[in-house]
């Protein structure tokens, strides 16, 4: 079941109605660090309730609820099918259409993995990708959920698993390339960080990771092809979902 806050109040429209939008990226954790909205006060993210605990959707979850609520057929992909499977049952019963979440369960380390992802994509419809994928969608388990870290206490295997996220969403764009050009309009969402401009203490690994992507990201916008690209650069991820619909509906 969902935990009502942010979603609830979203208007359902059709906007994106002929539209699959895969979402790269999909998860929840247990809340801990809550984030409050700064006008009402009261926290802001988007929670479902998972064998009786509150757990807080991801960038990617949220995301998919947004783009379902105003009409796309959405196809969540994370590497865990029982996370999926929870995700979906809850927000069927906020959409109130089973039909508009879709699922895979897709490695995207593995060519072969993404490639079946692909080609199981039905052509009734264009289709648009985000990519959400982050440390929370499992690639890494950091300790005491705690990226930020002296220089002295940086495990290598940590900076490699936050560099890797560019690794796969390169990947994913390689097989994902040749029908994203036949479409007569392709749209990509990178979701990355101020992270990725701004270095901080602390923030050696995390800031690298995201100045990766995002570099890897304008370069692909700059060719000469038909895919519109929108890179969402923000400390305050959970206004993600809304800016992420705004953009794909009206650019």
């Amino acid at each position: 079941m969902v935990k009502m806050n942010r979603l609830d109040q979203i208007a359902k429209s059709g906007e994106l109605e002929g539209i699959r939008v895969v979402v790269t990226g999909c998860g929840y954790k247990p809340v801990q660090h809550i984030f409050y909205d700064i006008v009402t006060g009261e926290p802001s993210h988007d929670s479902i309730i998972v064998n009786g605990q509150e757990m807080k959707l991801n960038i990617g979850s949220a995301t998919s609820a947004v783009l379902a609520l105003n009409g796309a057929t959405v196809h969540m992909v994370s590497t865990s099918m029982d996370k999926l499977q929870n995700i979906k049952n809850s927000l069927d019963s906020l959409v109130g259409n089973e039909t508009q979440i879709e699922y895979s369960k897709v490695d995207l380390f593995d060519e072969h993995s993404i490639k079946e992802l692909i080609n199981s994509l039905p052509n009734d419809k264009s289709v648009y990708w985000v990519q959400a994928l982050g440390l929370s969608g499992g690639v890494y388990n950091v300790k005491d959920d705690n990226p930020y870290l002296p220089i002295e206490d940086i495990d290598p295997k940590l900076m490699e698993a936050e560099l890797s996220v560019t690794i796969a969403t390169q990947k994913m764009m390689r097989e994902f390339l040749p029908r994203l050009k036949q479409q007569k309009e392709s749209r990509i969402a990178i979701i990355t960080s101020m992270s990725a401009i701004r270095a901080y203490s602390l923030g050696g690994t995390h800031c690298a990771g995201k100045a990766a992507l995002d570099k890897w990201a304008n370069s692909a916008r700059l060719a000469k092809d038909q895919i519109t690209f929108l890179l969402l650069l923000s400390d305050l991820v959970e206004l993600i979902p809304v800016c992420t619909i705004i953009q794909l509906s009206k650019m």
